[in-house]
């Protein structure tokens, strides 16, 4: 769940409850919008592949269970599966790499790198996830 603002990062200065807090504090400093493009870019990206993707969106336990797979890799990222029977995409592959290391993974050569870091391609059926990144790749 996102709030008004939040892509513009810590506005409210650390005040978590600022109800009461008055403008100063709870205002948009639109200044920031700016500083902040790429994220924001990045999170208007993440919401309308959540909308189009029913595999973001499951609410019952069969659902998930049938179509979410969890795995850690190396104890130090973690890969998230997720199919779907419809949609422009039929399997997503999802690695958040918390390391600063890069860390490769094998996949195959038909997926599409839908967000990268910097560097991230699949060749030869291995992608290397870059430190402190994520990758989504669908197919």
């Amino acid at each position: 769940f996102l709030h008004a603002g939040q892509e513009f990062f810590d506005t409210k200065h650390g005040n978590a409850n600022s109800y009461n807090a008055g403008d100063s504090v709870n205002q948009f400093d639109w200044g920031r919008r700016d500083q902040h493009i790429e994220s924001i870019h990045l999170i208007k990206a993440l919401i309308k592949l959540r909308k189009e993707n029913a595999c973001f969106r499951y609410n019952n336990f069969d659902d998930m269970h049938e179509h979410i797979r969890i795995n850690n890799i190396n104890h130090r990222m973690i890969e998230y599966i997720l199919t779907q029977d419809e949609g422009p995409y039929k399997e997503f592959r999802i690695y958040i790499n918390p390391s600063f290391d890069i860390i490769g993974v094998d996949i195959d050569d038909d997926f599409e790198i839908l967000h990268k870091g910097e560097n991230e391609r699949i060749e030869n059926r291995h992608l290397n996830v870059q430190g402190i990144s994520f990758a989504i790749c669908a197919r």
